[in-house]
């Protein structure tokens, strides 16, 4: 929980938030200005304290650690990528990036060696020289990405990294982005942008503090049909999609099946199978799993 202010005054800012983020995931959170999607994303990045619960970080509570630990963790762990690159005007492209490494007093070395890599793998080599007023928007934006990338951090925390820029720079950066999870690199991201938040493995959707429901963005292919998963309150969804329209493949918006109460982790594929045709969509499993049938439509909402 996260709230402000006292009695009648108090703001719930975040509501009895449960969240599980996996080592190397891609996860984007939408909703609205004011849901608390920058305050959860603030909350993971240890600058704001909750008002109850835990966060935990590979196991250990982060908030048991005092001010300069937390520091410290942040600098080795955590890279930072916001809306407004957040880069310093007075300092060149090569400084700005270096910076985090002079703070843990990593040697000059090193810092070089760290920090012409990125130059080169960002295409940024011929403006190392140039300060920030000098860029472009998606320029700039590299620079931060550089900047969050230096200190080889387990976890990248983005707040809506694409806001500043045209269409064209925030695919750019997205593309990078997606590129730096597939090397490992876990990833949540904040956005407004739902194009945008299928980048992810998963994107999480809230209001007034709560997170409402999550979808899901893995897809397999099998025989031509792709298979779409979502999740709802904890649950795991299914759903088939029509790989040219993008459609549920059933022409009364398709059947859903429920293929776990627990997150999408393993590999369910081997224990069902979808046969399609004109009757609804069948689905063979083992005995213990228990099945619900539900109803969404084409953009994976529920139906009554």
């Amino acid at each position: 929980d996260v709230i402000y202010g006292k009695k009648n005054s108090k703001v719930v800012a975040l509501d009895k938030v449960s969240l599980d983020v996996e080592e190397g995931e891609f996860l984007t959170i939408m909703g609205k200005s004011g849901c608390g999607k920058s305050t959860l994303l603030n909350v993971l990045a240890t600058l704001r304290l909750p008002t109850g619960g835990q966060i935990l970080f590979d196991g250990a509570d982060l908030f048991k650690k005092n001010d300069k630990e937390l520091a410290k963790f942040r600098n080795e762990n955590i890279g930072f990528v916001v809306q407004h690159f957040a880069l310093i005007n007075e300092k060149t492209v090569y400084e700005n990036i270096a910076l985090p490494l002079r703070y843990a007093k990593v040697n000059n070395s090193e810092i070089k060696e760290r920090v012409e890599s990125l130059l080169e793998k960002l295409e940024l080599s011929a403006k190392r020289n140039k300060y920030p007023f000098e860029l472009s928007g998606g320029q700039c934006q590299r620079v931060a990405i550089a900047r969050a990338l230096v200190t080889k951090p387990k976890l990248i925390l983005a707040d809506e990294p694409t806001g500043a820029l045209e269409e064209e720079n925030g695919k750019h950066i997205m593309d990078l982005l997606k590129l730096v999870n597939q090397q490992g690199t876990t990833v949540v991201m904040v956005t407004h942008d739902s194009d945008f938040s299928k980048y992810g493995d998963r994107c999480i959707h809230m209001k007034d503090g709560k997170i409402t429901y999550a979808t899901s963005n893995k897809s397999v292919v099998t025989s031509g049909i792709y298979e779409r998963y979502f999740e709802v309150n904890g649950r795991i969804y299914h759903h088939i999609l029509s790989p040219k329209t993008g459609y549920p493949v059933d022409s009364d918006l398709s059947s859903i099946t429920i293929i776990s109460d627990s997150s999408l982790t393993g590999d369910y594929l081997s224990t069902y199978l979808f046969i399609l045709g004109s009757e609804k969509s069948k689905k063979y499993v083992d005995q213990n799993d228990e099945i619900e049938i539900i109803r969404i439509d084409a953009k994976g909402r529920l139906l009554d």
